[in-house]
């Protein structure tokens, strides 16, 4: 259960090949080492990876089709987060985002880094969480 929203403390920005996980087939972005979920421009899951799903214990199945900010991860329905994306998806923001956000949770916090890029097709959404 989440309880509550602060921003996280700002830390190293890990490594990503933006190219690498636009060109690849879905078994190689479910090996990447943070978790890769592609969203559509309102906010519904297309594509959620194996990494990201061991690490909140969601199935791709349960997921898949669900708007990301209503239903799987309601404490994400803060400007800090889902205005963020909105702002992006309208191209306010650039190409590439990230942002620190921090996940509370009842056995602790999760400080994530956030990234948020486009897809390899038009209207997707590349969301990238790395555990920090």
């Amino acid at each position: 259960q989440r309880l509550g929203v602060t921003p996280a403390s700002p830390g190293p920005r890990p490594p990503i090949d933006l190219g690498y996980i636009n060109q690849v087939s879905a078994l190689e972005l479910d090996e990447l080492p943070y978790g890769l979920i592609v969203l559509d421009s309102q906010g519904f899951i297309l594509f959620y990876n194996e990494t990201e799903a061991q690490l909140t214990g969601f199935s791709k199945e349960k997921v898949l089709g669900q708007p990301f900010f209503e239903k799987v991860a309601p404490c994400t329905r803060v400007q800090e987060f889902e205005g963020r994306f909105h702002d992006f998806v309208a191209g306010k923001l650039g190409r590439v985002v990230f942002f620190d956000f921090a996940f509370h949770f009842e056995k602790g916090t999760q400080n994530v880094v956030i990234g948020l890029s486009h897809g390899r097709k038009q209207g997707h959404f590349n969301l990238m969480l790395m555990r920090v």
